[in-house]
């Protein structure tokens, strides 16, 4: 299971001062507020899930497998940056696979990748894919960005605007990220990922939590 590895957590031992200011920016944190006429307007922050480079799993892509060993992979140290350690292999046949683990109802957003790709005439492609739980086709493309050749560098490329509702109970997401003819396969590597996502539904507390009522509540979970 991913971990967003920017969350932080708050000593226990918190001053009365700071929690009040925490249940007072409640509202920017995906809390509701009351409006003229009475309603309830639900205001979600955007959430974001992280992966680091060196999480992409190893696979075969579709082109000319039926199945096999996994390809080699290396890692450079220093920057965590991950790359499938193959030749020249062509775009689509061997995949860094980021398995995508989101809350039911989950809107995904955005999904930024940050890669270098030094290398002057290869380039690096993602895919952010959904396919039905015991499907053998290829996916549901969502979402797709790539490198380009116009500067040898790091960079950061997305595939937003994106506007995918996740569902758990019928299907699977993840991110395929793929080489395209890297004569030196170490300049085409991938630093991690971020999602970004929207989630109403994931906001347990209609009233910010500090009343007790549950009956306030918008979810359960």
């Amino acid at each position: 299971m991913k971990t967003d590895v920017t969350r932080k957590w708050f000593p226990v031992a918190v001053t009365t001062p700071l929690v009040l200011a925490l249940w007072i920016a409640g509202a920017g944190l995906g809390l509701a507020a009351e409006t003229a006429d009475g309603t309830k307007d639900l205001t979600v922050a955007a959430q974001y899930q992280n992966y680091l480079g060196y999480e992409g799993i190893e696979t075969l892509g579709w082109w000319g497998f039926v199945n096999g060993p996994t390809p080699p992979v290396a890692d450079w140290v220093t920057t965590h940056c991950r790359f499938i350690d193959v030749p020249n292999a062509p775009q689509g046949e061997y995949y860094l696979r980021y398995p995508v683990h989101l809350p039911q109802n989950a809107v995904i957003k955005d999904v930024s990748l940050f890669l270098a790709d030094f290398n002057p005439n290869g380039v690096m492609t993602a895919v952010l894919l959904a396919r039905q739980w015991n499907s053998r086709d290829q996916g549901t493309q969502l979402g797709f960005a790539d490198t380009d050749n116009a500067t040898n560098s790091d960079k950061q490329i997305s595939m937003g605007p994106l506007d995918a509702t996740v569902d758990n109970q019928n299907n699977v997401y993840w991110i395929d990220v793929t080489p395209d003819h890297s004569s030196a396969p170490g300049d085409l590597c991938v630093y991690g990922i971020q999602v970004k996502y929207d989630c109403a539904a994931c906001v347990l507390f209609e009233d910010g939590f500090e009343s007790g009522d549950t009956g306030a509540w918008i979810a359960t979970q």
